[in-house]
């Protein structure tokens, strides 16, 4: 099994551990800018918001503060624009390595490139975002503009149906992996 490389804490010590210089408070999920920016989305606590930092643990900053109610994950892609998944609002948010929002995935609804609470996001092969859409009880794919472009699963307990898909990943030939409550 590998082994990891660093623990993003809550009181427990591993081979480096990071953030607990400051408070840095329930954190949900990571994702890897440039120039060795680690963006960290917390969600309640004392903070929700993206906190910036480093492999030498120096505070960065903090981005998105007051734009997030129930933050799930966070996605970083290879021009470090952010995208963060609220299951309160029903949205994906995108914002930029500065905190400044620049546009708005979906509402709340059933219909295509519509959510109802999405949760764990990543990025396919093209850079298109697979986002398990929970209580919609399926996995939706969207460009990076938010255009619809396929669903997958449908409600139910049989095999290939969902209910409550929380996480996902996507491997280099495109498979979706799904976990299901």
């Amino acid at each position: 099994m590998p082994n990891s490389f660093a623990l993003l804490r809550s009181g427990f010590p591993y081979h480096l551990t990071m953030g607990m210089r400051r408070v840095t408070s329930n954190p949900v999920d990571i994702g890897f800018g440039k120039d060795g920016c680690i963006y960290i989305l917390t969600r309640g606590g004392l903070g929700t918001e993206v906190r910036i930092i480093n492999w030498d643990d120096e505070n960065l900053g903090t981005i998105g503060t007051g734009n997030f109610t129930w933050p799930a994950s966070l996605l970083v892609d290879d021009n470090e624009v952010l995208y963060i998944s609220d299951e309160a609002t029903h949205t994906v948010t995108v914002m930029d390595k500065d905190g400044t929002i620049t546009s708005t995935l979906g509402n709340k609804g059933r219909k295509d490139g519509q959510f109802n609470r999405p949760s764990s996001m990543a990025f396919d092969p093209l850079g298109n975002i697979i986002i398990s859409d929970t209580l919609n009880h399926r996995v939706q794919r969207l460009d990076k503009e938010g255009r619809y472009l396929q669903t997958v699963g449908e409600f139910g307990n049989q095999d290939g149906q969902l209910n409550m898909p929380w996480g996902n990943a996507v491997d280099t030939e495109g498979n979706i992996y799904v976990t299901d409550w």
